[in-house]
């Protein structure tokens, strides 16, 4: 991250007091899916930080990137002298330096992020607001993170999408001065050790989410379609599939099948048995499995 980490490292002591929640620590690896940690950058050799999910093979790993949401059991790697910076679903923010599961507490009491990775999402399926007891409390805490204003503005978005707020997550976003991806295809795909927000396709993936929850499916599709570029750049199989399934369940069936199939291509490439079955199920006989 640009901003110097000892300011980061401030908040580790005066964040969590703005926004306080009791969370039981629990066993690291059993796997919360509901709950959703945030990466918030990446110092050091950023593009060989990767991770690995349960339901994928063993082997596979993909890339971390700004604004990754991460599981409890997501299983992460990292050279030597880079550190993942993470805001914990309990808005406490934790650091990673070696191989492991996020540092967070596996069961908060409150959580301020829940993202939906499952290929078969729907807008219908978003909870209906009152995701945070303390919803300005936690808003208060965002805003006093020591970090880039890009990443703070995410973290503000997911916290106000998990709380029934699409508009103005929309807006916290679009505001970006970088923001990309305001034609189809208009993004850059980093090609340096570090990149910024705005070069992840996590924040064009999610921005595409919360235009679908709106109701403009057009728009959408059009964030997805970005998402899919720069993650396909990154040779990211995980996120090159969610947006091409996102982008399919958004399009008329004779756009959507083309899309299925990459989405069953790059499931298949990381071993998400489950989520190829699924996208099968949606594409029928028009799509095929190697």
């Amino acid at each position: 991250m640009r901003k110097s980490i000892t300011l980061i490292l401030l908040v580790l002591l005066v964040g969590p007091a703005l926004w306080s929640a009791a969370h039981p620590a629990g066993a690291q690896g059993g796997g919360n899916s509901d709950v959703t940690h945030l990466v918030l950058g990446i110092e050091g050799n950023a593009q060989e930080a990767v991770f690995n999910r349960l339901e994928w093979d063993f082997d596979a790993f993909v890339p971390l990137t700004p604004g990754t949401s991460l599981r409890a059991n997501d299983y992460m790697e990292m050279p030597s002298g880079t550190t993942v910076w993470i805001l914990c679903a309990d808005l406490e923010i934790q650091s990673q330096s070696s191989v492991g599961v996020p540092p967070c507490s596996e069961y908060p009491e409150q959580t301020a992020f829940s993202f939906p990775d499952d290929p078969t999402w729907q807008p219908g399926d978003e909870p209906d607001g009152g995701g945070t007891t303390d919803l300005s409390g936690a808003v208060n805490t965002i805003n006093g993170l020591s970090v880039e204003d890009d990443v703070k503005a995410f973290a503000l978005a997911a916290l106000l999408r998990n709380n029934g707020q699409t508009a103005d997550a929309i807006e916290q976003l679009t505001a970006l001065p970088e923001l990309g991806c305001q034609r189809p295809g208009a993004v850059r795909v980093p090609d340096e050790a570090e990149y910024p927000l705005v070069q992840s396709p996590t924040l064009y993936l999610r921005l595409g989410e919360l235009y679908e929850i709106s109701g403009d499916s057009e728009t959408a599709k059009r964030y997805y379609g970005c998402a899919r570029t720069l993650a396909d750049g990154l040779n990211d199989p995980a996120t090159t599939a969610l947006a091409a399934a996102r982008e399919a369940n958004a399009s008329e069936i004779g756009d959507a099948i083309p899309l299925y199939q990459i989405a069953i291509n790059n499931y298949q490439a990381i071993g998400a048995v489950d989520y190829v079955e699924e996208m099968v199920s949606y594409c029928g006989r028009d799509c095929t499995t190697n």
